[in-house]
Parts: structure tokens; C-alpha cells; sequence
């Protein structure tokens, strides 16, 4: 069960926070999945890419927090210095990884990826990415 016990900014005019008897806000055990995610879903996705993720404060480099994804630091594309989505794949530097998933010729069907990241970060600021809805 969700239960709310208080408000933290609520108080009384003496200056002491109010009493609140806790009130059930939720039932977390009768929540039921969305059925409509789950029937579009294929039995099993046509490529795993499988991630390393870290942040390194190294010496070498000032302290200063680096990220890392399996084993290798990012750099922005240099030459040309342009974004990567308007530049062929053929003109992308040396510093651009990214895995190549071939989309199927004649139809219209993007393949099913799963991605699984492993995040080998022990410090207190989690792996994760702005904007983007993620299921657990």
C-alpha cells in the first residue's frame, strides 16, 4: 500500500506541524499491467546489443567525471564537425561507435532490438537518460 502519513510543509499557526492519521492513497497490490503493450511485443527481439556503462574520475584527467561505455569515452564528431544525423555513416570519424542494426528492404517493420546495459557505476548519481520514458 502507498500511504501518505503527512504533508512536509503543512503546519498549524502555533508554528507545530499538523497531526495527519495516514490515509491510504493507493493499493499497489490490486494495480494490473496495460494489456496493450504486452500483445504487441514479439516472443523475442531480432538483435541484443549488450552495454558497459561506467564514470571514471580519473587523475589523468583532472578528477574530473568521465563517462565511459564499454571501456571507450565519447568525443563529438570532429571531421566533418557536423551532427551525425546528416552526414552518411561512410563520414563519420573515428570516434563514433554505434551499432549497426540493418532495417529489412520492402517493408515498413523496424526490427525488434533488446538493449541491456549494464551500469558498473558505484558512485551516487545512477546511469540514465533525459527525455526518454524507460519500463523497467
Amino acid at each position: 500500500l502507498l500511504t501518505q502519513k503527512s504533508e512536509a510543509s503543512a503546519s498549524s499557526e502555533q508554528g507545530r506541524p499538523e497531526s495527519h492519521a495516514p490515509q491510504t492513497l493507493i493499493d499497489l497490490n490490486a494495480l494490473v499491467s496495460a494489456d496493450t503493450v504486452t500483445p504487441s511485443l514479439p516472443p523475442a527481439a531480432e538483435h541484443t546489443l549488450v552495454l558497459y556503462a561506467n564514470t571514471l574520475k580519473l587523475s589523468h584527467r583532472g578528477n574530473k567525471p568521465h563517462g565511459y561505455m564499454n571501456q571507450t569515452s565519447w568525443s563529438p564528431q570532429s571531421s566533418p564537425p557536423r551532427p551525425l544525423i546528416a552526414l552518411p555513416r561512410s563520414s563519420w570519424d573515428a570516434n563514433q561507435f554505434v551499432p549497426r542494426i540493418p532495417l529489412p528492404h520492402g517493408t515498413s517493420d523496424a526490427p525488434w532490438v533488446t538493449m541491456v546495459l549494464n551500469n558498473l557505476d558505484d558512485c551516487s548519481h545512477p546511469f540514465h537518460l533525459h527525455g526518454h520514458p524507460h519500463k523497467k
